[in-house]
């Protein structure tokens, strides 16, 4: 036991140094995304108010706007994210050792085992064989350049806790069978409730958890009353996560859904009432298998922090019914490797964790943000013990040989992927990069958020160009206004007029763009036009506006504040 113990110490000490080593560099990443979302002013000050609530998400987020409001800066909030995430990796790694420990012992498997061994193996080998590999599956985890996306994006700590305490009710919910405690079966559905509540997409936990009974129960009718206990347990906070995320439940509940859609072509189910349901729920199907190639094969060429489908080259793609039947398929396949026992059984649990936590993908319509990696974090235990099942039937110097290179592999590709998130700038020209084309559904937003970081470092024609292209993709008020911005800083100011009109036809309610109208013309010398701008947007509600008007009539005098002479291009 002793022993034991001290190679679980050292090998979470060495998945903790190779964490620290790749991502204590990139403490100082900007936050990008929905981080600003959730590090504005108002809502950190809603969130640290509110530890826990029955409403999934608070305790992460509270979490967050505690250590943001008490050091100030993102450092504290990332180093609580490489905990989190070393965690979860080492909590993997003991659940892995153990039920490789179960599987390799099981009777069925002993034949298939020794036959792929070599005669210096003898059984009592078999717990040194379970913990090397478990240590590697858990080392795939931690190093994944997937992995990044979650542990990386800290408005992604949802997930981190969802995942660590989904893997403590695995853990709990396996102890309780293997060292007849049931006891524990309680501690299992508690760790289940704190992680349905840290992200609702864990609600498919408790079906996925049940699945490991069958590596330790020969008949499941034996053990019903622990299964059923387990469940009955979980079924109140699963209810009220349902509950909290009715609305998104076979809906469109995403905010630029329409913009997304509209340009979306060649799709006719799309346009059918039940259509975008069907065809997001058709695309999901399908990118589960793309998701667990992400994690066993990373391509770092296509991975961003917004990864954007082509809706209809992928709709029209020969794989898109295979790959939807042969998910149908996969629990099916599952099942089947249950009752064969040993290593294949334990394959069998990880298809089947990963399948039934991704159903949530299903349930929802998934157009703005159709594939998103750091989405995976949650699952990809599944996808690990897949690995180490198939991966504990080789030969032991085998699996030492090929993990040594390819983890060092995935050390470079995640290094990669984390310097892409440096700044605001680094991140978007990376997405934009990996687009497969310039008119990708979605691919505007790109383009926009890297024309911003342009238009800051005053790289005026890079940002022209990246407005336009998000312009012609989709004419948006925000597109044109910022491209106004930049013909206004080129002393283009007739452009600029054009642009801001452009954008104020698409958006009457916005005051900024009637304010900066006002600017352009002033600069061409049309004061009483800019007044008569500034008018409208301080009747919009844009404070400054004021300003600039009281500006013009100190300049012009009281007398002339209804004729001010203006230059005779003011009139073309």
């Amino acid at each position: 036991m002793k022993k034991q113990l001290l190679s679980l110490g050292a090998g979470a000490l060495v998945i903790a140094l190779l964490a620290a080593l790749l991502y204590l560099p990139f403490l100082h990443n900007v936050i990008l995304f929905d981080d600003h979302v959730v590090f504005a002013k108002k809502a950190l000050a809603d969130f640290v108010q509110t530890p826990f609530s029955f409403r999934p998400r608070t305790f992460p987020y509270f979490t967050l706007a505690e250590i943001q409001l008490a050091f100030g800066g993102v450092e504290a909030n990332r180093i609580v994210n490489l905990i989190l995430h070393v965690l979860c990796a080492w909590m993997l790694f003991v659940l892995l050792e153990a039920l490789l420990r179960q599987a390799l012992q099981s009777p069925a498997q002993a034949p298939a085992y020794s036959a792929t061994q070599s005669s210096e193996q003898s059984p009592a080998q078999l717990p040194m064989q379970a913990r090397i590999v478990a240590f590697i599956g858990a080392l795939w985890f931690v190093l994944n350049p997937v992995a990044v996306y979650g542990a990386g994006y800290l408005a992604q700590r949802t997930i981190l806790f969802a995942t660590l305490f989904s893997l403590l009710s695995l853990w709990y919910y396996r102890r309780a069978f293997a060292e007849n405690r049931t006891a524990d079966i309680v501690v299992a559905a508690l760790f289940f409730s704190a992680a349905v509540f840290s992200k609702e997409h864990a609600i498919m936990l408790p079906a996925a958890v049940v699945m490991l009974t069958t590596l330790y129960v020969a008949d499941l009718r034996s053990s019903a009353k622990r299964i059923g206990l387990y469940l009955l347990l979980c079924i109140p906070a699963a209810v009220i996560a349902l509950y909290a995320a009715r609305n998104t439940v076979g809906s469109v509940y995403e905010p630029a859904f329409d913009a997304i859609s509209g340009q979306i072509r060649g799709i006719p189910l799309f346009e059918q009432p039940r259509g975008p349901w069907m065809v997001s729920s058709l695309l999901q199907a399908g990118f589960f298998f793309d998701y667990f190639s992400y994690w066993i094969v990373p391509t770092v060429q296509s991975m961003s922090l917004d990864m954007r489908i082509d809706f209809t080259r992928l709709w029209n793609s020969s794989l898109l019914f295979p790959k939807a039947i042969l998910f149908i398929a996969s629990p099916v396949a599952g099942l089947y490797l249950l009752r064969r026992r040993g290593l294949a059984a334990l394959f069998g649990c990880g298809l089947l964790y990963c399948w039934l936590l991704y159903l949530t993908e299903l349930v929802s319509v998934r157009i703005q943000e159709p594939f998103v990696l750091y989405r995976s974090y949650l699952w990809a235990p599944g996808y690990i013990m897949m690995l180490v099942a198939l991966g504990c039937a080789l030969p032991r110097r085998w699996i030492v040989g090929g993990a040594i290179p390819i983890l060092a592999l995935f050390f470079a590709l995640s290094h990669d992927r984390l310097a892409s998130l440096r700044s605001e700038y680094s991140a978007w020209n990376d997405a934009a990069l990996k687009l497969e084309s310039e008119t990708v559904p979605g691919a505007d937003r790109i383009y926009y958020n890297r024309g911003l970081r342009y238009l800051k470092a005053k790289k005026f024609n890079e940002a022209y160009d990246d407005f336009s292209r998000a312009a012609a993709l989709r004419p948006a008020a925000h597109y044109f206004y910022h491209r106004g911005v930049v013909h206004y800083w080129l002393n283009e100011f007739v452009k600029a007029e054009d642009d801001f009109n452009r954008a104020f036809a698409l958006n009457k309610k916005d005051g900024a763009i009637q304010f900066a109208r006002g600017l352009a013309f002033e600069r061409r010398g049309c004061v009483g036009r800019a007044r008569l701008a500034y008018s409208t947007s301080a009747t919009l509600g844009f404070p400054t506006a004021k300003v600039r008007i009281d500006l013009i009539d100190k300049n012009a005098g009281k007398a002339e504040k209804k004729s001010l002479a203006e230059p005779a291009s003011c009139t073309s």
